[in-house]
């Protein structure tokens, strides 16, 4: 679980910082290179939609993953806790 978390990290910032690449440079794509994707605003719309789909598919993900790490890390330290009474009632 530790090591898929910054894997899964990176990938989420990398696909934000290619969806802020495509809106800040997508007058410059168009112009320049000739690559227009978006035909008129509901094709603009769809990408949006497209982007915040995925997008929101990721963060979701992101926090399952998370989530069932905190349950695997609550259940490590309950069976610490009953481990450690148990030995101090032995002691005692």
């Amino acid at each position: 679980m530790k090591k898929l978390k910054p894997i899964f990290y990176a990938l989420y910032i990398t696909y934000f910082l290619v969806c802020v690449f495509v809106a800040v440079t997508h007058d410059y794509l168009v112009l320049y290179w000739k690559w227009d994707f978006i035909d008129t605003w509901v094709g603009l719309m769809r990408l949006v939609l497209r982007l915040g789909g995925i997008g929101t598919l990721l963060f979701a993900s992101a926090l399952i993953i998370e989530r069932l790490h905190i349950n695997e890390l609550k259940k490590k330290i309950a069976q610490l806790e009953k481990d450690l009474t148990r030995t101090k009632s032995k002691s005692n």
